[in-house]
């Protein structure tokens, strides 16, 4: 059994949850986020997790003390997607643990909480630089044993994906807000992807490397989608220009008749 106390391990607070995504029990999370400086001042490399079986712990990592607690609430499997490191799980829905476990998650994102994750990382490759006047340590591989539900995390930017059932869907929620106030939360969001996208892209350079394509390839994906609306600008001010135009002509005339 591990000591406790000298087990490492990294928490992080998510911001949407994914449930019954394959079905009763089904989960889906990102539990960790690549290339940002954690508050651990620690940053973890595109690669580091690749894909590997774990298994779900109690919650606050309950798992790793002894007894009938110990026992794992389910399995899962980690990924990377872009710069969002990805667990997919199932809870065992014949143990009452797995089973509460999944109830709890279930009614703390119906209720519009946040659930917040970690994993237990004894075994680590890793290498320290220097960035902007600080020692950071560079997480370039890292065996994940489990992940486990917390009270309290302390990562970056990782989040739960959504709720299945009892939340309104994105469409119905942009539906009830005003023009205005979509474009102020888009606005907000897309001032803040570029400001991340940026502080990635110097991170990368830093550890010699550049950015990953999944990541460009997301950012080309939303300038597609800009693209319409930059043409549709264009006609726009040009009408407003013509409009200008043929009001600055009646203005004219109307002030020569007027002298007349």
């Amino acid at each position: 059994m591990a000591d406790e106390k000298e087990l490492m391990r990294k928490s992080f607070t998510p911001r949407e949850l994914k449930i019954d995504t394959e079905g009763e029990g089904t989960f889906e999370a990102v539990f960790a986020t690549l290339n940002v400086i954690d508050k651990d001042k620690d940053i973890t490399i595109n690669g580091a997790f690749g894909e590997q079986k774990v298994l779900i712990s109690q919650y606050n990592h309950g798992s790793w003390k002894d007894g009938a607690k110990a026992l794992p609430v389910g399995v899962g499997r980690i990924f990377e997607r872009g710069d969002d490191a990805i667990v997919q799980g199932e809870f065992n829905l014949e143990s009452v643990d797995g089973r509460e476990t999944y109830k709890t998650l279930k009614f703390i994102a119906e209720k519009g909480h946040t659930q917040e994750w970690s994993y237990a990382l004894p075994f680590i490759e890793y290498e320290y630089k220097d960035i902007d006047g600080r020692r950071i340590r560079i997480l370039k591989k890292i065996t994940v044993p489990e992940v486990s539900p917390v009270l309290m995390g302390a990562g970056v930017d990782t989040r739960l994906l959504s709720i299945k059932s009892g939340q309104p869907d994105k469409e119905e929620k942009s539906k009830s807000l005003t023009f205005s106030e979509q474009a102020d939360g888009v606005l907000v969001g897309v001032v803040d992807l570029v400001k991340r996208f940026l502080e990635i892209a110097d991170l990368r350079k830093i550890a010699g490397k550049s950015v990953s394509p999944a990541s460009i390839d997301y950012m080309l994906k939303i300038r597609d989608q800009l693209q319409p609306l930059m043409t549709g600008l264009d006609e726009i001010e040009k009408q407003a220009d013509a409009v200008k135009s043929d009001y600055l002509t009646l203005k004219t005339i109307s002030k020569k008749f007027q002298e007349d």
